[in-house]
């Protein structure tokens, strides 16, 4: 049902932009107050809010109405899985199934969230390097807020820790990608896979599953999607 809602208000806010600023407001206060009962905390809405304020900005870059529709009907499947994902966590912690759920929407909420901010840095010249940088850093570290809180229920100086280290990798990367020539969904999915490279091993610490080979196995696999992306991406000139 809620699923259903959040398709709705975005066909609205796709479809009358005079009211968009009227429906996205509707939208996010329904999603903290959903998220809220579901997870049962506030931090259970950190993620489903930053999925959909990301999929509202994303859809303003989107020019083509079947690929707004397209992207409406994937972003409401994705905020269910998030819903489910921290409902069962809710009721029980260790659910491994639910921690998936809730890691791969995290990745998706990322990739939703750097390539909103990287648009509205390329369109907007008030929105700075700094800015840029400084907004992935927060929003990173309110993500990994909520997912490492799961990962380490019993150590808050460690999740609190990850999080801060998670959300300076994020800025980091944001500073260079302020510089890079390409658009905003190629610089989305660059961020995205370097910054998997932290997050790879802080889930593999929580699960005590660190080790050399895997870590250098990962390194691998990730710098080849890298060389990939970067070999089939088109450059934009710089002026």
């Amino acid at each position: 049902m809620f699923a259903l809602v959040f398709w709705g208000l975005l066909e609205a806010i796709a479809a009358t932009p005079i009211g968009s600023p009227a429906f996205s407001i509707v939208l996010l206060g329904g999603i903290l107050w959903v998220s809220r009962r579901f997870g049962g905390t506030l931090v259970s809405a950190i993620i489903p809010t930053f999925f959909s304020l990301s999929t509202i900005v994303l859809l303003f870059f989107i020019s083509s109405p079947q690929q707004r529709h397209i992207f409406i009907v994937l972003g409401s499947i994705v905020f269910y899985v998030s819903i489910l994902g921290i409902y069962r966590l809710r009721h029980y912690s260790r659910d491994s199934t639910a921690r998936s759920m809730v890691a791969l929407v995290s990745m998706t909420t990322l990739f939703f969230f750097f390539s909103a901010l990287y648009g509205v840095f390329l369109n907007f010249r008030n929105f700075t390097e700094v800015t840029l940088m400084i907004s992935y850093g927060v929003g990173t570290f309110l993500v990994g807020l909520q997912v490492f809180s799961r990962f380490f229920p019993e150590q808050p100086k460690r999740f609190w820790f990850f999080s801060l280290f998670f959300s300076l990798c994020a800025a980091e990367i944001g500073w260079v990608a302020s510089f890079w020539p390409f658009g905003y969904l190629t610089a989305g999915v660059l961020v995205l896979i370097l910054l998997s490279i932290p997050w790879d091993m802080i889930t593999r610490f929580s699960s005590g599953s660190v080790s050399g080979r895997r870590v250098a196995v990962s390194l691998v696999f990730l710098f080849f999607l890298l060389s990939m992306v970067l070999l089939s991406s088109v450059w934009l000139p710089v002026v």
